[in-house]
């Protein structure tokens, strides 16, 4: 969709919205360096939430130069940009090197031996 998203901004939008989506490619890689290279999910979490951010922003900007092509394209991956803002929030107190781990225990990944017959 990003493709069909790009070609119709610079069609319809004009070049001035080609930077926000350069940008918006850019905070993607490094959402995926911060949260799974570097397991950063704090930083991951200030990394997508900038993200989200400038997808509403960049969704006005192309709403504004009536290209619904792109505003279309761009719902579903704020949609799902959003369910992964949700997930790196929820792993935010489970990550290693957290301050207060109390709230929320790690669960066990111990296993039970199995019992002879």
């Amino acid at each position: 969709m990003m493709p069909v998203d790009l070609t119709a901004t610079l069609i319809l939008g004009g070049p001035d919205l080609v930077p926000l989506h350069g940008l918006q490619l850019l905070l993607n890689a490094a959402w995926c360096a911060a949260f799974f290279g570097f397991q950063a999910v704090q930083a991951g979490f200030v990394i997508i939430a900038s993200l989200w951010f400038l997808l509403l922003f960049l969704i006005g900007k192309t709403r504004q130069h009536g290209d619904g092509v792109s505003t279309a394209c761009l719902l579903p991956y704020v949609a799902w940009i959003t369910f992964a803002a949700v997930l790196n929030a929820l792993a935010i107190p489970r990550a290693p090197g957290c301050a207060d781990r109390s709230t929320t225990p790690m669960p066990s990944a111990a296993v039970e031996p199995s019992k002879p017959w």
